[in-house]
């Protein structure tokens, strides 16, 4: 897990053989969520989490589907975002322990809106 190069994700992110299998932090603004997702996957990644930076309450943003980035695919990742809160406690946590290994778990349901 670490944050992409560049920072946003609005750009082909800089990768390395070593990054597959790679979470990436992307921080929000700049571009569409689906922007930051579809540029992570080109990388290589296997999930996306934006951190955001805001305080704000959001409980329903979905990521739609744009033409900002040309790929010959679907997105295939999955992509969640961490409140302001957790998004400061993981890179404070990150950033003490450089050789930690961190594991993510996650629960979610999956809404039809209509």
């Amino acid at each position: 897990m670490h944050i992409s190069d560049p920072a946003d994700g609005c750009s082909i992110i800089k990768s390395s053989p070593s990054d597959n299998q790679m979470i990436y932090l992307i921080k929000r603004g700049n571009c569409s969520f689906y922007s930051k997702s579809q540029f992570a996957q080109l990388a290589g990644a296997k999930m996306v989490i934006i951190l955001d930076d805001v305080y704000e309450i959001e409980k329903n943003i979905a990521i739609q589907r744009d033409e900002s980035v040309q790929s010959n695919g679907k997105l295939k990742i999955p992509t969640i975002m961490l409140d302001k809160n957790s998004s400061d406690l993981l890179l404070n946590f990150m950033s003490k322990n450089k050789s930690q290994v961190i594991t993510v778990s996650f629960e979610f349901s999956l809404q039809v809106i209509n």
